[in-house]
């Protein structure tokens, strides 16, 4: 962020002074991006140190003055300031993704990734208040911007956000949205050697995890093709069922869909009983055709009695 001092300019009343910023739009934060900095530099102090609970809460608390300049109407910021403090804004929750990731709390450590990229819910929810919007449009009147955070943000800043997220990613296992974040960051980040390792690094645990959850799932329905293999398949036991209804007498059969017929919706007790007595052959331990096989064997056999 650019620096935070103003210059002051008398008007013509010698009792207003107007303050304007290095840019030379108007200004007037009441000392709050100044503030804002103070928490910053607080935080990595504690990161430094590696107590990242304490640097949390300083960028916590730096945020909260943020929203305050975005919402306080007494606040004049120009666009090319406004810009500024977003980029600000972004650090701030990117370096609290990093606290997070330290302390392995993964999905916290996304979202907050993502808040760079994007803005946290609180600071989508302040633009739908009439004087923030005014605000934004009164300063970005003479320039041409982007309604998205994202494309405010410098490039360096935009791949490591989408690389922390294809490490939360990593972590939580969710490959597809890892994958994608990888590619997000290895498209923006600048061919340097050590960005190059971290990204070669990073790929080869995404193709780690990706056989991982390939070796899983082959274990998961290894067990359901073989069964369903070993059963003959659905096929061979529509054929099977057909094969014991052939081989029952007409006053079996007659018997069997008069038991189906008077059941209603009792159809698996009724079938139980006419498969258990009928339908299997002597000393056979092969379970009976369940409903809908035996529909379709009687359809079959009374279409070749036509």
């Amino acid at each position: 962020m650019s620096s935070l001092s103003a210059e002051a300019r008398p008007k013509e009343d010698e009792n207003i002074v107007e303050t304007f910023d290095e840019y030379g739009d108007r200004f007037a934060d009441y000392g709050f991006l100044r503030r804002v900095e103070v928490l910053r530099q607080n935080g990595n102090a504690a990161f430094q140190i590696g107590n990242y609970q304490a640097a949390i809460k300083e960028y916590d608390s730096a945020l909260d003055r943020l929203l305050t300049v975005a919402f306080d109407k007494s606040i004049v910021i120009g666009k090319r300031k406004w810009d500024d403090v977003v980029v600000t804004r972004s650090s701030l929750h990117l370096n609290k993704s990093t606290c997070l990731l330290k302390l392995q709390l993964w999905d916290e450590s996304a979202k907050a990734a993502l808040e760079c990229l994007h803005g946290s819910v609180q600071e989508t929810l302040l633009y739908s208040d009439p004087s923030v919007r005014a605000k934004v449009r009164q300063a970005q009147q003479s320039h041409r911007a982007s309604i998205l955070v994202e494309d405010k943000l410098p490039t360096a800043l935009r791949a490591k956000a989408w690389f922390r997220l294809a490490k939360c990613y990593l972590h939580l296992e969710v490959f597809d949205k890892a994958w994608e974040a990888f590619k997000k960051s290895a498209s923006l980040t600048p061919d340097a050697a050590a960005s190059s390792a971290a990204l070669a690094e990073l790929r080869a645990s995404l193709e780690r995890l990706r056989r991982k959850q390939a070796c899983r799932e082959q274990k998961r329905f290894a067990g359901f093709f073989d069964k369903l293999q070993d059963q003959g398949g659905y096929a061979d036991a529509k054929d099977k069922a057909r094969a014991r209804w052939n081989n029952l007498s007409l006053e079996e059969k007659r018997r069997c869909l008069e038991e189906l017929d008077d059941s209603g919706d009792e159809d698996s007790a009724a079938l139980g009983g006419c498969a258990a007595a009928n339908l299997n052959p002597p000393h056979s331990t092969e379970a009976g055709p369940t409903f809908e096989e035996l529909m379709q064997a009687s359809a079959d056999a009374i279409g070749r009695c036509h």
